[in-house]
């Protein structure tokens, strides 16, 4: 069984660069990986939106039993969930909550003959410069910094 689930302001994107379906996105993984381990890696993809305005992505591809539900889940009193899945979950929840996240593009799973296989993509995100004063980080570490000034006089 494969799922892939594709955020429709991404589809036209991914389809353009041949990524639409579970076995092409999860392969292009391999063109440029960032990070790696034994049973997961990080890849960043450079596409190209429909204005030529180049999308930055970075996929997440988990195989072989790190691909898998976890027994933990059912520990923790949890829906037993795959690493891809969850991370899609959780990201839905931040945004709703208006709490700024990458934006996610992709999630899916499938589970065939080589075992499971879990993907989950994301968009660059651009972050202000560290003078940005709209709120956020930088007032949250300035705050810190005046506090900690405060308890040390």
């Amino acid at each position: 069984m494969t799922t892939l689930i594709l955020q429709p302001e991404y589809r036209e994107v991914l389809e353009a660069a041949g990524l639409a379906d579970f076995d092409a996105l999860f392969a292009a993984g391999e063109r440029a990986p960032v990070d790696g381990h034994r049973l997961r890696s990080v890849s960043r993809l450079e596409l190209r939106g429909g204005d030529g305005a180049p999308v930055v992505i970075y996929l997440k591809r988990w195989w072989g039993a790190r691909a898998g539900t976890s027994w933990r889940d059912l520990v923790r009193r949890r829906w037993p969930m795959c690493p891809a899945r969850r991370e899609w979950t959780n990201t839905m929840r931040l945004l709703a909550a208006d709490i700024a996240v990458a934006p996610p593009v992709a999630w899916g799973r499938s589970d065939g003959p080589g075992g499971p296989r879990a993907l989950a993509a994301f968009r660059k995100v651009e972050l202000a410069p560290l003078g940005h004063r709209g709120g956020g980080v930088v007032d949250l570490v300035e705050a810190h910094e005046a506090r900690d000034r405060r308890r040390d006089r």
